[in-house]
């Protein structure tokens, strides 16, 4: 049998494309794996939106989890409010918004909740 290591964000991607898809341009999302940190257009962290290629690139939690004490829902958590945070990213730039970073805070903390208590 073959298993999907992550399974939960794919989970997590079919709630967001099934209940907040409200834009017609794909992105693309790739986990950086063996990466603590990433970093496009010159802005590094857990998460980043690239506005020229429309990809979202999550780092690897797991790579700092001793370090910060997360414990495996930790890691899950944070990683699906990441991808949450940045797709908001993404919403704005198909809109044309400017980035609001409280914005896609709010998005990505009420979008996950959601999603936790469904599973």
């Amino acid at each position: 049998m073959i298993i999907l290591k992550d399974n939960y964000i794919k989970s997590f991607v079919d709630f967001l494309n099934k209940n907040f898809m409200i834009i017609d341009e794909n992105v693309e999302l790739e986990i950086m794996y063996g990466y603590e940190t990433v970093g496009a257009e010159k802005n590094y962290g857990f998460g980043v939106y690239d506005t020229l290629n429309k990809k979202i690139y999550i780092a690897d939690l797991s790579m700092i989890a001793i370090e910060k004490e997360l414990t495996p829902q930790d890691i899950i958590r944070s990683t699906l409010e990441n991808i949450a945070h940045e797709f908001e990213h993404h919403i704005q730039n198909i809109k044309g918004k400017e980035f609001d970073e409280n914005e896609a805070d709010m998005f990505a903390e009420n979008i996950v909740k959601e999603y936790m208590t469904l599973k």
